[in-house]
């Protein structure tokens, strides 16, 4: 991640952004509760376990439409289907949308801002916040700056 985004992020969430996203998360979680979770993690480092739990949240999601796919493959198989149909059929659905799909991404991309936060909260800087690069790293540079333009608004359409 560039210094330049972290500077940037920082300018664009500053402390009137980051306290507007905080009322933005107490429609999901109480304020009990995220001041709790601010708390907990205000230490260097503080939001890195936010971001491993983001990207468990975005791998178990894979792997649903993983399972999905070769449930599928495996009931074109077993109703006499080549092995060509079973190849497209898992295909086909591994990458259908799910009902769930929206819900788990909306949850994983409301961890990392919220440890976007807590790093801007606690004055980490932002080049060495792990939530800050995944977002990065999954959605490019120009994509930040819809997250968390995003962030301040309803968290339901955080961008998958």
């Amino acid at each position: 991640m560039s210094p330049d985004l972290a500077r940037w992020c920082a300018d664009v969430l500053d402390k009137g952004a980051v306290e507007a996203i905080s009322a933005r998360a107490a429609t999901y979680a109480t304020d009990k509760a995220w001041d709790a979770l601010v708390d907990a993690y205000r230490r260097p480092g503080g939001c890195d376990d936010l971001a491993e739990a983001a990207r468990e949240l975005l791998k178990l999601r894979r792997q649903l439409h993983e399972a999905l796919g070769g449930g599928v493959a495996a009931a074109v198989e077993s109703v006499g289907g080549t092995a060509l149909m079973a190849v497209f059929a898992r295909e086909l659905a591994s990458r259908l949308t799910m009902p769930f799909d929206a819900q788990v991404a909306a949850a994983a991309r409301g961890l990392q801002i919220a440890g976007i936060c807590v790093c801007l909260l606690t004055g980490a800087d932002l080049a060495e916040c792990a939530c800050l690069r995944d977002v990065a790293r999954a959605e490019g540079e120009k994509q930040v700056e819809v997250l968390a333009r995003s962030a301040l608004e309803d968290w339901r359409y955080l961008p998958l």
